[in-house]
């Protein structure tokens, strides 16, 4: 029909399978196999989020609740093989009060997960 399609056709056509030197048959000679994956995450948010009371005596408003929130949670995981994983981890999250009544808090957090699946 037109370029478009003869082009698709002919990546169709190479797309056949093939047979590995384990005898495996997969596309394009890749197996199946799992490979180590090594995975990274990283989650970052920031909100701002604050309650102002106007008052008719004072020309400007008075923060009386709210909060302003930095967080950050970085991850690595590396799969050794199929069955085992390990996973390391961070979390920190700062948090300033816009209230006076309030103090500010830092959190910090950390650890290593290692995960073993029996089949």
């Amino acid at each position: 029909p037109n370029g478009i399609g003869k082009a698709l056709e002919k990546l169709n056509e190479s797309d056949e399978d093939v047979t590995d030197k384990d005898g495996k048959r997969s596309k394009r000679g890749v197996n199946d196999a799992r490979g180590n994956d090594l995975i990274f995450t990283f989650d970052f948010s920031y909100r701002d989020d604050v309650t102002f009371q106007h008052k008719e005596t004072r020309p400007d408003a008075e923060a009386v609740r709210g909060t302003k929130t930095f967080t950050v949670q970085p991850s690595v995981e590396y799969e050794v093989n199929k069955n085992f994983a390990l996973r390391s981890f961070m979390s920190y999250r700062n948090t300033n009060p816009y209230a006076t009544n309030q103090f500010p808090n830092r959190n910090f957090q950390f650890g290593i997960t290692l995960r073993f699946k029996l089949d």
